[in-house]
This record gives structure tokens, sequence and C-alpha cells, in this order.
């Protein structure tokens, strides 16, 4: 009777992990053992070697269904369905939605129930919780909207990444790192950004750092920022034009807008056929053209006057940001604008629009559903340079930033060299 072992210690493990009721459970073992036990029953009328081969084959061969059974009894099931019965989570998870529909060692679905992404994304500092994993990213894959899936890792993103421990890329920009490795951008793909986060969240390091590595790549860069502690160590570097007032900033922006129309009129000129982009124009003239960043660290600075004298300038600088939006990025110029406050008066959704990539670190609730809809990553455990990015494709990925220290940026004496 030695081939029931193998049978009985899987049937025990199937009852206790698997993810199915009592009932199920037993139905289904019934049924198993209904074949085991005929094929090792049939042939002791034949010999006694038939009956060890009918023993072997139910050991070893029957065995498989149900490995099949407990493959998809995981730990992870089972902390979902008792997660899932937590009072404030039921409102979230019903019918289907309390079991997952696929699992796998880097990613789970659950049945959408007519959800989005981002109502998931409410409650996801609770699931990461419950479930002891880091979930990076939350999307339906390739487009069915009957699933959702949670791209997870076991293992949480590290707190603190050096800028030692970080690779750069040539015509790449490092956004951050998240549960699949580090997340590049390539250069000419950069879209307008809108930047989000309280103070000290990470908001202006993450900047700096896209700054550091547009000019490592041969760009210009426009730095806004009244408050003259961010960006100051970057004046007077080559390539830089800091600015920290009022008008220096309007000044500033009309030179861009006025750049931006003479390389209009460049590309008219190019060819009959209008060059869409840097690259095409410079394939058809042989010239190549600097990208410019304009980046500022607290847009609405700009744009809201803090006295009465200074409604006019803002209001033109709010009319230059809006058309820099509009059709810059065709003439190789990209607004970076950082915020740490919800103003939908300035940020309408005309101006939201043109501004395709979202990040957002630590920041209040309205600001996070100004930017991500229903998504509010403003929940998430607070960590400095932890920050979601939200792609054009509306992709919400969970990165963390690296860390440029005091000492990193004295070492960079020659940054766009």
């Amino acid at each position: 009777m030695f081939f029931f072992i193998k049978p009985i210690a899987l049937s025990w493990q199937y009852l206790v992990i698997a993810e199915r009721g009592l009932w199920p459970k037993l139905s289904i073992l019934a049924g198993y053992w209904l074949l085991v036990l005929s094929m090792a029953a049939i042939p002791v009328v034949v010999s006694p070697w038939a009956l060890i081969l009918s023993g072997m084959v139910a050991s070893f061969g029957l065995t498989a269904m149900i490995k099949r059974l407990l493959k998809d009894a995981t730990p992870l099931r089972d902390r979902w369905e008792k997660m899932v019965r937590l009072p404030y989570l039921q409102p979230l998870f019903k019918g289907e939605g309390v079991r997952l529909a696929k699992v796998t060692e880097s990613w789970f679905d659950v049945p959408a129930n007519g959800r989005t992404p981002f109502d998931f994304a409410n409650y996801k500092e609770a699931i990461e919780g419950a479930l002891g994993v880091d979930i990076g990213k939350i999307f339906y894959p390739n487009g069915n909207k009957t699933v959702i899936r949670f791209q997870y890792s076991p293992e949480p993103l590290s707190r603190n990444i050096n800028r030692a421990e970080v690779e750069y890329r040539p015509g790449k920009i490092l956004f951050g790192h998240g549960i699949a490795g580090p997340y590049y951008v390539n250069l000419a793909d950069m879209k307008h950004t809108i930047v989000a986060g309280k103070s000290g969240s990470g908001k202006t390091k993450w900047m700096q750092n896209v700054v550091v590595q547009v000019l490592q790549a041969g760009a210009k860069v426009c730095l806004i920022d009244f408050k003259s502690v961010g960006f100051a160590k970057f004046g007077g570097q080559k390539n830089v034009a800091f600015v920290n007032d009022l008008v220096s900033a309007n000044k500033a922006l009309k030179a861009v807008y006025k750049m931006m129309i003479q390389r209009e009129r460049l590309f008219l000129a190019a060819h009959r056929i209008t060059p869409e982009n840097l690259e095409e124009y410079a394939k058809i003239t042989g010239r190549k053209l600097p990208r410019v960043f304009v980046i500022i660290d607290e847009a609405l600075d700009l744009v809201v006057p803090a006295h009465s004298e200074d409604k006019k300038i803002c209001e033109e600088n709010l009319g230059l940001l809006g058309k820099i939006a509009q059709k810059g990025r065709a003439y190789g110029v990209v607004l970076c604008l950082g915020t740490q406050y919800a103003n939908k008066s300035i940020f309408g959704p005309v101006f939201m629009a043109n501004l395709e990539y979202r990040v957002a670190f630590k920041c209040d609730e309205a600001l996070a559903i100004m930017l991500f809809a229903k998504a509010t990553p403003a929940r998430v455990e607070f960590i400095p340079g932890r920050f979601y990015f939200m792609d054009k494709d509306e992709q919400l990925i969970q990165l963390q930033a690296p860390y440029w220290s005091r000492e990193d940026f004295e070492q960079m004496q020659e940054i766009g060299a």
C-alpha cells in the first residue's frame, strides 16, 4: 500500500491551503480518490505485479491532477480572500472580484466588475499591507477591460537609492526605479510634465535629477526658481539660464517663445513636407537643434499674482506657458512644472491635456485627483522620493527617485561637459 502515501499527502495539502470552500474541496477529492482506488483495485484479479504497476500510475500519474489544483492555491490567493473580507474593502470587491483570476510570480489579475485601475489605487496602501507585496503598476492588460492587472514584487522598493547606484544611459532620462528595475524615458519622447508634491516629498530632488541628465545629453535648460533654493546651484553652468524673480521669468518665457517661433519658420522653410520634430528636421537639413527644457520649481508663483501690480505680468506668463505647452514639443521645447497645490483655474482641462506626463509625490487629495482623476496616491505611505508616474497611455507606475546629496552636486563642476 506504499503507493497511497503520496496521494494522501497531496490530498491533505489541498484540503488545507486550497482557496475553495470545504464542500467543493471534498467533492474534488472524492473524484480524485475514486480514480486512485479504481486503478488500484482492478488489477487485483490479474496479478500482484499488475497491482504494483497500477499503484505507481496512481501515485505518479494521477497526482498531476491534484498538483494542478494546488498550483492555483498560492499563499497570495489565500491572503487575498482574507483581505477582501475587511469591511472597508468590501465595497470595492463584489461578485467575482473576491477571487483572483490568475496569479504569476510578478502579477495577478482581478475581475474588473466595471471598476477602473484607479478605483483600486484608492486602496493601494491597504492592499499592499494585507498581501505583503509591493504593487508597482495597475493597468488593463492588452486593452482587455474585463480584468485589472496588478504588477507586484514580494520585495519592496528600496527606500534609498544613491546616485552612485544609478545607471545613466545616453539619450535616456532615468525617472526612477520600479519593481521591474530602472524606468527610462527616451529623451526624444519626453513629454510636457507636471510634478506634484508637498515640501520634503522629493519633488525638487527629482527635478534636479532630470536637469542633470538633460544637460549631459546636450540640451539647454531654463530654470525658474523664485525660492533660489532647489536650482540656484545650477546658476552659471554651461547651457543653463537661471532666473529667480517674476520680471526675469517673464523675459525668459518670452525668449523661449520667440525661439519657438523662429524654429517654426525654419521648419516651414526646410522642405515642401514640413518636418514634425527635431529628428526629421535634422535628417532633412543636416542641422541639429538642441532641445530646450523649461523647468519651474513652483509654477503657481509664476502665474498667481502676490500683489495687484503683478496681475498683468502673471496673466502674460500664463498665456506664454499655454502657447509653449500647445506647440513647443514639435520644436524641441519641453515644460516641466512643479507644484504643491491644486488650482483648476490655472491648471484647467485644456492646459492639463498638454501635460501628458504626470508625476505625484506625497501630495494632498485635491492635487492627486487633479492629476490622476480617481487615483489618490496621497494615501500611500510617506517615503521621501517615492512617487507615482502616469504616462501618456495612462499607465500608473510606482517608482523611487534616486537621491542626490549636496556632495554629489559639488562634484558636478562640469555638468554639461
